[in-house]
């Protein structure tokens, strides 16, 4: 399928499609993705900005090792299992931090991730994307920076039916078939 064009990358700064719909799906709750997510709720935590958004700070406290550590004892099994490989996420207008709790879910299940950011803006999405390109200057979170992909887009975008084209699973916010372009054949839920 042709490239869409018709949307804008918040992180990274540039993406290479061909090379990212190579990957390869990881193991749940991955010790990488796990010291990530606590590093990302490390900085939010640290910044002052953060305590003018009660979401925020719970969605840092959701993203500490502790919690995600908890998480793996409570899901994981002695199984060897792999995620699905690269999940599409539409997350909802109307709440500012779902997109961040849908890209948690989607790592810590072993995936690549095209988040797309609601079209609205908030400062809280802002500070999140903000801070996960700080996290990755260090080069010390390369493999799991490639693994997101977030973007910002219009309902009459034909972006929907390019990333669904790329993807293994579709995870759809909210109930509205406004969401879908039409070739793209998606369903929706909650």
């Amino acid at each position: 399928m042709q490239q869409s064009s018709d949307y804008i990358l918040l992180f990274p700064q540039e993406i290479d499609w061909e090379k990212f719909t190579q990957y390869h799906p990881d193991e749940p709750f991955s010790d990488g993705v796990i010291e990530f997510l606590n590093a990302l709720s490390s900085v939010l935590l640290k910044d002052h900005r953060s305590r003018m958004f009660p979401d925020v700070i719970t969605f840092a406290f959701f993203c500490r090792r502790a919690n995600l550590i908890a998480l793996k004892e409570r899901y994981m099994q002695d199984k060897l299992r792999l995620g699905r490989g690269i999940l599409f996420h539409i997350a909802p207008s109307n709440v500012p931090i779902n997109f961040g709790y849908s890209l948690v879910a989607g790592l810590l299940a072993g995936n690549a991730n095209v988040v797309r950011v609601s079209g609205k803006q908030f400062t809280q999405v802002d500070l999140i994307i903000d801070h996960l390109h700080e996290l990755i200057e260090c080069g010390k979170y390369d493999d799991i920076a490639s693994r997101i992909v977030l973007v910002r887009y219009d309902h009459t975008s034909d972006a929907n039916a390019y990333f669904s084209s790329l993807c293994d699973v579709r995870v759809i916010w909210g109930g509205g078939y406004d969401h879908c372009h039409p070739a793209s054949k998606c369903t929706t839920g909650t």
